[in-house]
């Protein structure tokens, strides 16, 4: 850095362009009305109302099929407790039937007696092997 004064030059202003050099003036703007509302919203409203309508009635529908559907699957609960309760019966009878006492006793029934030993017979020869009771 110095010392020294620092030189100015003296300010000149820029020349100025000539009227007829100059742009033509800019429009004149006016202020125009506003166009008028010809859209209501009543188009809007109904189409919101029928949506909201719709929803309602397809939750309605809905939960409609979803108690069918529940009272159907009760029924078939209560068929299958039911089914089951017979089967347990079936098979305790079943069980009981089976025993060697209680199929003696029904053989015994139907005429049919106790076999005794068995015999046996030699087909190729048809000599008698052994003779059962």
């Amino acid at each position: 850095m110095s010392a020294a004064p620092v030189k100015r030059r003296p300010a000149t202003a820029a020349p100025r362009p000539s009227r007829a050099a100059r742009p033509s003036p800019r429009p004149q703007l006016a202020v125009v009305q506003a166009p008028s509302a010809s859209r209501s919203l009543l188009p809007f409203a109904i189409l919101c109302i029928g949506i909201v309508l719709a929803s309602f009635a397809a939750v309605l529908i809905i939960n409609t099929a979803m108690t069918a559907g529940a009272s159907e699957r009760r029924e078939l609960r209560l068929e299958l407790a039911a089914l089951e309760e017979q089967r347990a019966e079936l098979v305790t009878g079943m069980e009981f039937n089976s025993t060697p006492t209680s199929l003696a006793a029904a053989a015994e029934r139907l005429g049919m007696v106790p076999a005794g030993t068995p015999g046996f017979i030699e087909l190729s020869t048809g000599t008698i092997i052994e003779v059962g009771d």
